[in-house]
This record gives structure tokens, sequence and C-alpha cells, in this order.
């Protein structure tokens, strides 16, 4: 394994600010600058590192995939879980449950309308 050393110096923001122009030819040389305040680094300045025009294309491409009929799509959806086999049957609605009003004289009805909130 290589280990390159990248030259690195140090300018305070105050040095920066004074000479911006020297900072950043030293960053195009390849240096990197660390920007510090009060001693500690609080940014790095470094050259932009040149890309090929095809990097950020993916690399492996998906398969162009043929179109699907709706059945087929349909399926696909059920082995999935996403969809269910509808029903061919009569439903059969159990009997309704009757709750008797409140003792204040308030119904289930009245009940749920008070919770449903404005409209």
């Amino acid at each position: 394994m290589t280990v390159t050393h990248i030259k690195q110096i140090d300018i305070s923001i105050r040095e920066l600010k004074a000479r911006p122009a020297q900072a950043i030819a030293k960053a195009q040389s390849g240096m990197r600058v660390n920007i510090t305040s009060h001693k500690k680094t609080v940014a790095n300045l470094v050259a932009p590192i040149a890309l090929p025009t095809d990097a950020l294309e993916p690399r492996i491409k998906p398969a162009p995939q043929k179109p699907i009929t709706p059945a087929e799509a349909v399926a696909r959806m059920r082995a999935a879980g996403l969809t269910v086999i509808e029903s061919t049957g009569n439903i059969k609605i159990g009997p309704a449950i009757v709750f008797p009003p409140m003792p204040d004289g308030r119904t289930m009805a009245d009940l749920i309308s008070e919770n449903r909130g404005p409209r």
C-alpha cells in the first residue's frame, strides 16, 4: 500500500482575507490549505478533483423491460400482497348493534359527531 503525503499549510482567516489569491494559488498547485481560527482548523481549501466526463453515469444499466399486460400487472400485485381477489358471492352483514342512549340522553351518533370535530 502506498501512502502519499499531501503538503499542507495553515492560514488564519485574517491572512486569508488579506491575501486570498495566494491561498488559492497554493491550493491550485496541489497543496492543502487549512484555514484556522484561534489555531484550530475550521475549513480546508483544496483544488477540485477532475472527474471523467462519464463519472456521474451509472456503471450498470438496467436491462430494458418489455411492457407487461394489465393481467400480468394484476397478477404481480396479487403475488406481492398488494391486492386481493374480489368476492363473487353474496356478502352477509350481521345484525346491527344498537347502543342505548347515555344517561344524559346522548346517542352514539351524537358522540361520533362530537368527536369528529369541525368540518
